[in-house]
């Protein structure tokens, strides 16, 4: 039998972001918790603290009410040459400032030819792929404070070809976003938050399997002007996997016209053994495991204004540890 438990060591190899795991048990969706808008991704995955942008409260609900404008956001991430990521959202504000955002996202994992249980490459091929739509609400209670929650529903089809599949084929699931952004000082921003907690509706059977529920919080010093800085750390604690720790630049030039990004991204299992090589302990502990995150993402933005209308386009590439690759991730926005 082709088993799910496959599909998802094949994905999270293909698209290199998993770590190492802690417990028995893995995480169902494993996309819900990769980066998709090309900003995000040029910072290292960094995505709880980036207002003025259309997909923004995929990373942080809370973001959505900074703006009062209506937008619209688009995304397309090609994983690998056949996996491929891609979203589309637009936001607006209600008479009462409640800030509202229907969005809708996949995942296309193309053509994978798996292995039966004695370890033999299978005929026949599926075609897994993942998807989830849903709603966000922001409010900006002060100028200064805002929060946020996102409501979706996923869903997990491996698309079976094998008439020997019948129970395994699909998982659906209600997640739910929930954060807050708020700016202390004029040159400081703070951001707290959960994502994808929720319940099963349908579970992938004969696997030990969890929703991926992880908390975050991040800090961000920038600076504001004809040319602005922003420097940011995050911090992401998903179930089963180390902490993510993830510090970033962006540069802004020409009043937001042109941005600059770099960031990367390691776990604290990461961390822990880099200082233990500095302090000359070369030993392997069994507990550890190197994280397959990215050694460095990198990236650029427009953004043009047109009267009252703003035009943006943002690209990103992220280079993978352990000869994994390089991926892309492309972005665009029309706010009004």
């Amino acid at each position: 039998m082709y088993r799910k438990s496959k599909i998802v060591a094949i994905t999270v190899l293909l698209v290199g972001f998993s770590f190492a795991e802690v417990s028995n048990s893995t995480n169902a969706f494993d996309f819900e918790t990769i980066e998709l808008d090309a900003r995000q991704v040029a910072l290292g995955g960094a995505s709880t603290l980036l207002p003025s942008s259309g997909t923004t409260h995929w990373g942080n609900p809370a973001l959505l009410a900074t703006s009062s404008k209506k937008s619209i956001g688009i995304a397309f991430s090609p994983l690998s040459s056949d996996i491929s990521m891609g979203g589309l959202t637009t936001t607006f504000k209600l008479p009462n400032g409640i800030s509202l955002a229907p969005s809708f996202r996949y995942l296309s994992v193309g053509e994978i030819r798996g292995l039966d249980n004695n370890g033999n490459e299978l005929t026949q091929s599926i075609s897994p792929y993942s998807l989830d739509g849903g709603v966000t609400a922001g409010y900006q209670w002060m100028e200064n404070f805002s929060t946020g929650l996102s409501l979706k529903y996923v869903y997990e089809f491996l698309s079976p070809e094998l008439e020997s599949i019948s129970s395994e084929t699909e998982a659906s699931a209600l997640l739910a976003d929930g954060g807050i952004y708020f700016l202390p000082t004029r040159n400081i921003a703070l951001s707290a938050g959960f994502k994808n907690a929720g319940l099963f509706l349908k579970e992938y059977e004969n696997e030990n399997s969890d929703l991926p529920v992880s908390v975050y919080s991040g800090i961000r010093y920038f600076t504001k002007g004809i040319s602005q800085s922003s420097l940011i750390l995050e911090c992401e604690k998903e179930k089963n996997y180390p902490a993510i720790i993830r510090p970033a630049i962006e540069l802004q030039f020409l009043r937001e016209l042109l941005s600059l990004r770099v960031g990367t991204s390691a776990s604290t299992d990461d961390i822990r053994h880099f200082f233990d090589i500095i302090k000359g302990n070369t030993d392997e502990p069994q507990t550890y495991t190197k994280s397959e995150s990215q050694i460095i993402s990198v990236g650029a933005g427009l953004a043009v204004p047109l009267q009252d209308k703003t035009v943006s386009f943002d690209f990103a590439t992220r280079i993978l540890g352990d000869n994994m690759g390089i991926n892309f991730a492309f972005s665009g926005g029309f706010i009004f």
